[in-house]
């Protein structure tokens, strides 16, 4: 019970670090590709 919260947290805090940082590189690259 305890660890498939764990995991639950684990999965959904992971796919926000990915997000974060795909859209990072999105505002990345439009920055480069303004200039």
């Amino acid at each position: 019970m305890c660890y498939i919260i764990f995991h639950d947290l684990l999965s959904e805090l992971f796919s926000n670090i990915l997000f974060t940082i795909r859209s990072s590189e999105i505002s990345y690259t439009v920055t480069f590709l303004r200039s």
